[in-house]
């Protein structure tokens, strides 16, 4: 069974959304790249059902009136499918908001803002992701990511996923918020193998932060529906690069400093019994996973082994690209360090572990290799700028001959 994609129902327009124009969509695109970031770590997800129709796909408000805030949902670990996300339960907030039986408030500078994104309705193992925003004075840049394909399904779970990231207490003032809507496809027809980014849309809206949550209460959140975006061009050179969804394990391992025991930081692979892994709660960098020779019909992973980092700092994929060199396929992980400057009044230094998932169904040879990316900020409430890319980046140096490594999978 294959689900054909239909229009949501369309609930009244509620804010102002001018419509970009064609050249906007870059200056978008570029925003995402230069402008500061805020991190995503917090950030909520589930899934909601068929009963989420009339949800719009953008919200910028408050919680309803003594609503508790989202929080994260516990889901069993899946040995394939990383950020797999977890059915909403009904009496949750972020599934009564997706339900209609509860909307967001107009934003006030007295109290927190709410970024929730549901996203449109996809089949089972399609993924709709909050993938990256910037914020540079009062311009909010959000860039959503979906991951379809046209191949058939003898089973099917119809979703929509649903993300919620606190934006925190907002001046007041008029925002100019940016949405930029890549969608990748998967060709199973054509027996293609990795995503590529073919469509590209973009929306717009005006955000009126008032002074008070008083004369909030007299105004309307900001929505932006999926008929408010416009088709904008997918770069040159863009739409023939091949993408897998960026999504990953992260385990942070705390260290005793003891560098006589320290593990090999950077990269290995291998297979390994993720699941159970998991399930034993890894807490030290004595803990690793002893990892197998890779094979044809086992789960193959990355393990990315960062250097040693403070308390509320951490790693993340950035992408995951695939290409060729002559006869070997060549995975790119492009790793991000979030790191701030920010004083502590207790430190838990870490080993930040990122678990990727590189399995490939055809026997051959392969190369992965890891490119370092660093981003700070003065605390950890602000947000992170990309470091200065004109110095030398440490933390490339420091893992400079562990960040590559082949293999070849064979057949059992």
């Amino acid at each position: 069974m294959h689900l054909i994609q239909s229009a949501l129902v369309c609930l009244p327009f509620l804010a102002v959304a001018p419509a970009p124009e064609p050249k906007d969509v870059q200056s978008f695109l570029d925003a995402l790249e230069t402008h500061p970031r805020l991190p995503l770590v917090s950030l909520v997800s589930g899934q909601a059902g068929e009963d989420s129709d009339r949800a719009p796909l953008i919200a910028i408000g408050r919680l309803p009136a003594g609503a508790m805030p989202p929080a994260p949902l516990r889901a069993r670990p899946s040995a394939y499918f990383p950020g797999a996300l977890t059915p909403l339960p009904a009496d949750e907030l972020l599934h009564k908001y997706a339900t209609g039986k509860e909307q967001l408030l107009a934003p006030s500078a007295d109290d927190a803002t709410w970024l929730i994104l549901v996203g449109p309705r996809v089949n089972s193992l399609e993924w709709c992701d909050l993938s990256r925003v910037t914020r540079q004075g009062k311009t909010i840049t959000i860039r959503m990511d979906t991951f379809t394909d046209n191949g058939d399904r003898k089973k099917n779970s119809p979703h929509r996923a649903v993300h919620a990231l606190k934006l925190g207490n907002l001046e007041a003032g008029e925002y100019d918020v940016r949405v930029v809507w890549r969608k990748l496809m998967l060709d199973v027809e054509k027996e293609d193998t990795h995503y590529r980014w073919n469509e590209v849309l973009a929306g717009r809206l005006k955000v009126e932060v008032n002074k008070a949550s008083a004369k909030a209460d007299a105004a309307t959140p900001a929505l932006l529906q999926e008929g408010d975006f416009h088709k904008g061009t997918v770069p040159e050179g863009e739409g023939i690069r091949d993408w897998r969804r960026s999504a990953s394990w992260s385990v942070p391992l705390q260290w005793d400093m003891n560098r006589n025991r320290l593990p090999k930081l950077g990269l290995r692979v291998g297979t390994f019994d993720l699941v159970k892994w998991l399930e034993s709660k890894p807490r030290t960098d004595q803990e690793l996973p002893t990892l197998n020779k890779p094979v044809k019909g086992s789960p193959v992973y990355a393990l990315v082994l960062g250097p040693s980092l403070n308390s509320g700092e951490w790693t993340t994929v950035r992408e995951v690209e695939w290409k060729k060199d002559k006869d070997t396929k060549v995975i790119v992980l492009r790793v991000e360090v979030w790191r701030d400057d920010g004083e502590r009044l207790r430190n838990v230094p870490h080993l930040p572990l990122l678990v990727v998932p590189v399995d490939e169904s055809s026997p051959g040879d392969y190369r992965v290799e890891v490119e370092w990316y660093t981003l700070r900020a003065q605390t950890s409430r602000d947000p992170y700028r990309p470091e200065d890319p004109t110095k030398p980046n440490k933390i490339a140096e420091l893992m400079k001959g562990v960040s590559s490594q082949e293999f070849t999978l064979v057949m059992p």
